[in-house]
């Protein structure tokens, strides 16, 4: 689907449709790995992050890569990530899922994003505070080019996962108003 032109967002949303698990439920189903201590809220939840992780997963083209992460010494258990040129990369060890010509041009293609964050985005006071009151997901902020219309709104219904059916959004101005309307009362 990569190859195809789509985006990591509509094929993790192709997946969640399709009932495809997500790589920790197969693996625990296939009792390749221990159950997760913390239960995944569903199952099928895929997200653009796992698929993209997956798609620049180079041991798919039949590569090992060795010291990828390294400790600072023995007594620090802490893992720090290793430069590329300090990294061992050993190619066609075992057999490739995957084409190596259809990967390089996958990794291409995550170089030319339509789209950039812009580097100095405000944080409001309320980011982190805001939950959603139907599946507790956190409200994430919203700019918009006129200030009195920044919201925040439920990270589950934009993401269309289905874990929040219903719209929840609240104006920043809205919410600051309510929020001094009460302090004054006390």
């Amino acid at each position: 689907m990569r190859s195809a032109g789509e985006s990591t967002t509509k094929i993790a949303r192709t997946l969640r449709k399709e009932k495809v698990l997500i790589p920790s439920q197969y693996a625990a189903e296939k009792g390749y790995k221990k159950p997760a201590i913390k239960v995944p809220r569903d199952k099928y939840l895929w997200d653009h992050t796992i698929i993209r992780k997956i798609l620049m997963n180079q041991s798919y083209v039949g590569d090992v890569i060795n010291f990828k992460t390294s400790k600072m010494s023995f007594k620090l258990k802490k893992q720090i990530n290793n430069l590329k040129e300090n990294q061992e990369i050993y190619q066609n060890i075992h057999e490739s899922i995957i084409e190596r010509d259809i990967f390089e041009n996958i990794q291409k293609s995550f170089g030319q994003t339509k789209y950039r964050k812009p580097k100095n985005v405000p944080k409001n006071m309320f980011s982190g505070l805001v939950k959603c009151s139907d599946c507790n997901a956190n409200l994430n902020f919203k700019l918009h080019q006129n200030p009195i219309n920044n919201f925040f709104s439920c990270y589950n219904k934009r993401q269309q996962n289905g874990l929040c059916n219903k719209t929840h959004h609240i104006r920043v101005d809205m919410l600051t108003q309510n929020i001094e309307s009460r302090a004054r009362s006390h």
